[in-house]
């Protein structure tokens, strides 16, 4: 019996400058990656036992994506984004983690950070 696809796609615009037409594709996360999320979430795990968790689940979990990319001829373009890309920058790490989870990201996390002078 076929399984069901339950894909996602995931904006990454905001990440960097340029990236709105950037995306992932992901699959859904499952009740029980759910709800070892939520024990890790409350457990005293270290950093380290948590970015080996969140790249876990994102290598399982990711399908492609386009991202901005330096082309050969010295251009940006949409090129491929890697599970290696998905897995070592931590803004797209976090972004596809909480799709495939389900966690609502912080809305701080998705500003984009202004500069504001002193004096005003």
């Amino acid at each position: 019996m076929p399984s069901i696809a339950l894909h996602k796609r995931v904006s990454l615009a905001g990440i960097a400058d340029g990236w709105d037409d950037c995306f992932a594709i992901v699959s859904l996360g499952t009740y029980e990656e759910g709800k070892a999320t939520n024990e890790l979430l409350g457990s005293q795990a270290t950093d380290e036992e948590g970015y080996k968790f969140q790249t876990d689940l994102v290598t399982k979990h990711f399908v492609s994506g386009k991202v901005l990319t330096v082309l050969d001829d010295g251009t940006e373009g949409l090129g491929d984004l890697t599970v290696e890309d998905a897995t070592t920058y931590t803004p797209i790490s976090n972004r596809l983690f909480s799709a495939i989870v389900g966690i609502a990201p912080d809305p701080k996390d998705l500003s984009t950070p202004t500069v504001s002078s002193p004096t005003n």
